[in-house]
């Protein structure tokens, strides 16, 4: 059985709950940091509003890790899960509804497989 993790501050909409086999495990709604393996765990800190707390799940066999986060928390995630399980960013399309305001439609999961920044020193 494959557990699923979702890090995101939105609900998983139905069809993705779908595609990952029915269940989401957990879920963590903050802002991430830190994200590092040790041994068969992996750790990271978590903050909620004024609340930090150091938080871990278990490194198992085809683990799958759905988050919605910038490129180097991408790498990090990536780095600490290595094969043991996949990377999960959730695709979605951005349609503006009648009222002017936007409405995001769940389009599937795109599997990171290798995160590659270079960057240099800008002198203006």
């Amino acid at each position: 059985m494959f557990r699923n993790y979702f890090f995101s501050r939105h609900n998983p909409v139905p069809e993705m709950v779908r595609l990952l086999g029915g269940e989401i495990h957990q879920q963590f709604l903050g802002t991430i940091s830190n994200v590092r393996r040790e041994g068969d765990t992996i750790t990271f800190t978590e903050q909620i509003d004024n609340s930090t707390a150091k938080r871990s799940i278990p490194v198992t066999p085809g683990m799958r890790v759905v988050i919605v986060a910038p490129v180097n928390l991408q790498a990090d995630w990536l780095r600490a899960v290595g094969n043991d399980g996949l990377i999960l960013i959730p695709q979605n399309n951005r349609v503006m509804k009648s009222d002017g305001s936007y409405e995001f439609q769940f389009t599937g999961l795109k599997r990171l497989i290798k995160v590659e920044v270079i960057t240099e020193d800008f002198v203006g």
